[in-house]
């Protein structure tokens, strides 16, 4: 999960590169997690998966950073559907992630402003111009969650489609927020697990199969161990979109509708 250094202290050690993390690294970088310690470590089939590691791949950028999950086959049921259960734990936070991304540009070009400048005060004056004497009220509906409430007839229909992406922006932020702790959770849990989860590959007697397992095995602790880290930014981006949301907000109601 990183570059390689060389130690210099001896002409020996300079030919032997070995690893060092790297926190940077992308989710997906294609390194297998490392090997457990003790009994299982020195097994002759745990031995032979890990040959199979493969080289580390150069740092990619947000794109690859926020890449999906996606276990290699074990051919274990039991092991393939923990894995599949906990990457989807982390896939489905991502897409709403990336909903909220692609909510909140839609948001901002619905009133005029580039998709890419941050601050959203713009956007709610434009709002309120369009609105004119026309009446919404704001509920505060838990802490990471407002909604704009209105009924689409009175509205004029050049402010419908922004309303409803701040509520929806709203509604992604809120269950970002609350679903990230436990997916992290659970996520950790089963990364720990990872040498019962070699254990049970080896017991199945899976025969030439056994070292490609135990390998994809590996490797999906590997993304997984990646997991929780992308979480946490996840959520603490959506806290600051929410936060920006606020502030628009101000603009366009009173302060005591906003705070809960």
């Amino acid at each position: 999960m990183g570059g390689l250094c060389c130690c210099l202290e001896s002409a020996k050690d300079a030919d032997e590169p070995r690893a060092e993390a790297n926190v940077k690294t992308p989710l997906l970088s294609g390194q297998t997690s490392a090997p457990a310690s003790g009994r299982l470590a020195r097994s002759d089939s745990a031995s032979t998966a890990r040959q199979f590691a493969p080289p580390s791949k150069p740092q990619g950028g947000s794109q690859e950073k926020y890449a999906k999950v996606e276990p290699r086959p074990t051919r274990v049921s039991s092991v393939d559907k923990r894995l599949q259960d906990h990457a989807k734990l982390y896939n489905d936070i991502l897409e709403k992630r990336n909903t909220l991304m692609r909510t909140v540009n839609e948001f901002k070009t619905e009133l005029g402003q580039d998709s890419a400048f941050e601050i959203l005060d713009s956007c709610f004056k434009e709002l309120k111009t369009r609105l004119g004497e026309v009446e919404v009220k704001l509920k505060r509906k838990q802490k990471h969650c407002m909604e704009i409430e209105f009924d689409p007839k009175d509205m004029p229909d050049r402010v419908i489609p922004a309303l409803t992406n701040f509520n929806k922006a709203n509604t992604l932020i809120r269950d970002i927020i609350d679903k990230t702790p436990s997916a992290v959770e659970s996520i950790q849990l089963v990364v720990k697990e990872e040498d019962k989860l070699r254990r049970e590959i080896m017991a199945a007697s899976l025969k030439g199969d056994g070292p490609d397992a135990l390998k994809n095995c590996m490797e999906n602790v590997g993304d997984l161990r990646r997991a929780p880290e992308i979480l946490e930014e996840i959520k603490k981006e959506s806290n600051k979109t929410f936060d920006l949301l606020v502030s628009g907000a101000r603009l366009l109601f009173e302060e005591e509708d906003i705070l809960m």
